[in-house]
C-alpha cells in the first residue's frame, strides 16, 4: 500500500516537471516574424570607457552617421564615427555644476540637451557647452533607470524629459505627471509647459519596484513618443505635433497575467526577487520607423529557483522581443533572446535592429545586427 502510495506520488512528481517544462517552452516560443542576425557592430573604446554605457543614441549629422554614448563614470559624452568606428571626440561635464549626468539628446553638435536628477534640471548647450538655455525638472520619487531609455527626446521645438518612478505598493502611486514638455519657441519660459502620462489604473493594485517602471520609444520620422509600464499590456503614444495621448495594446499570443503583489512578496530582498522572477512583466521599447515595426521587450517566469534563497546576480529571467505593428499593435512575431544581449542598448539604423552583447573583452562595444523577417 505505502509502495505504491509512493508510486503514484513520484508519478504526480514526474507529471508536474513535464507540465512545467512544457508550459516554460510554451512561453519562449518563436512565433510569426523573427530576428535574422547579419552581422555584429564593434566600437573599440579605451581603459577608462565602461563597455556598456548609461546612455546611448544614433543621429545623422549630415556629413556623418554619429554614435554618442554616455561613460557615466567620467561623466561624459563621447562621439563616433558610425561607418568607421572612431572616436571623433570627448565632451567632459562638470560635475559640480550638472551634476551626475543621467540622460541626454543630441539634435546636432551644437545643439545637446543634458539632464540631471541630481540638480533636477536640464539644460541645452553648444558644442563649446556653453549653456543656452537652463529647465527645471521636478524632483523624481526614486530615480532614472541607470540604462539607455531615452528619457530624454526633442522635436518640433519641443523637448520631452520622463522622470523615473519606482513604487512599492498602492499608497506609492503619485497622481503627478510623469512626463513633462518645454516649448523652446518661448525664450523666457523654464518651466514645463504641458504635463502628461499617469500611472494606469492597474497599479492601484500593489506591486514591486520592478514592475513600477516605464520605459519609453521614439519615433523621429512621425515625431511620437511610445511609454510601455512594465506591468501593463498597453502602451501609450504621445503625438508632439498636436500633443495628444492615445494607445495600443501591445502583447505576445499568449494566456498570462501580471500578477499583483501581496504584503508578504515584499518582505524582503529574497521574498522581492522571487515574485519578481516567477512574474511575468515588459521591459524596453524600440521603434523602427522605416517598416513601421514597435518592438517590446517581454519576460517571462523563471522557475528553478527558491523563494527564500538569493539569487544571483547572473540569474536572468527568460525574455523575448515582442514584434508589432507600429500603427495597430497587431501581434508579428515573438522572437527569443539569449543571455548574452543586452536588451537595455538597442536601436534601429536603416531598417536594422541592434541589440548590445554581453562580452568579457572590456575594450570594446559590441552589437549584434538584425533585420527583421516575416
Amino acid at each position: 500500500m505505502a509502495t505504491n502510495s509512493l508510486r503514484k506520488y513520484s508519478l504526480f512528481l514526474i507529471f508536474l516537471f513535464f507540465i512545467q517544462c512544457a508550459y516554460k517552452e510554451k512561453n519562449l516560443e518563436n512565433k510569426g516574424a523573427k530576428l535574422n542576425k547579419i552581422g555584429e557592430k564593434i566600437f573599440k573604446i579605451d581603459s577608462i570607457t565602461t563597455n556598456i554605457p548609461q546612455d546611448i543614441q544614433i543621429f545623422d549629422d549630415g556629413d556623418k552617421v554619429i554614435f554618442v554614448l554616455l561613460n557615466a563614470p567620467k561623466n561624459e559624452l563621447q562621439f563616433y564615427d558610425f561607418n568607421s568606428g572612431d572616436l571623433i571626440q570627448k565632451k567632459t561635464l562638470d560635475e559640480n555644476f550638472f551634476g551626475k549626468v543621467s540622460d541626454f539628446y543630441i539634435h546636432n553638435l551644437d545643439s545637446i540637451f543634458i539632464s540631471s536628477t541630481t540638480k533636477t534640471s536640464l539644460w541645452l548647450i553648444n558644442g563649446q557647452s556653453e549653456i543656452l538655455r537652463t529647465m527645471k525638472i521636478n524632483t523624481p520619487i526614486g530615480s532614472s533607470l541607470p540604462i539607455g531609455n531615452e528619457n530624454v527626446v526633442y522635436s518640433n521645438s519641443k523637448v520631452i524629459v520622463s522622470t523615473q518612478v519606482a513604487i512599492f505598493n498602492s499608497e506609492g502611486i503619485e497622481n503627478s505627471p510623469l512626463v513633462f514638455v518645454f516649448d523652446l519657441k518661448n525664450p523666457f519660459t523654464e518651466n514645463q509647459s504641458l504635463e502628461y502620462l499617469n500611472y494606469p489604473q492597474i497599479y492601484r493594485s500593489s506591486y514591486s519596484p520592478e514592475l513600477g517602471l516605464y520605459y519609453n520609444g521614439f519615433d523621429k520620422k512621425n515625431q511620437k513618443i511610445y511609454h510601455g509600464f512594465s506591468a501593463y499590456d498597453w502602451v501609450y503614444l504621445f503625438d508632439i505635433k498636436t500633443e495628444k495621448l492615445d494607445s495600443l495594446e501591445v502583447k505576445p499570443i499568449l494566456d498570462f497575467s501580471i500578477e499583483p503583489s501581496s504584503p508578504s512578496d515584499l518582505e524582503n530582498v529574497n521574498t522581492r526577487q522571487y515574485y519578481y522572477y516567477t512574474n511575468y512583466n515588459y521591459g524596453y521599447i524600440l521603434i523602427e520607423p522605416i517598416d513601421r515595426y514597435l518592438l517590446r521587450i517581454f519576460y517571462t517566469p523563471k522557475y528553478n529557483i527558491k523563494k527564500n534563497e538569493p539569487i544571483k546576480f547572473n540569474e536572468l529571467k527568460p525574455k523575448s522581443i515582442i514584434i508589432s505593428d507600429l500603427d495597430s499593435g497587431t501581434f508579428k512575431g515573438q522572437f527569443i533572446l539569449s543571455d548574452k544581449h543586452n536588451e537595455g542598448l538597442i536601436f534601429s539604423l536603416d531598417k536594422n535592429i541592434y541589440i548590445n552583447k554581453i562580452q568579457d573583452n572590456e575594450d570594446e562595444i559590441i552589437f549584434e545586427i538584425y533585420t527583421i523577417v516575416e
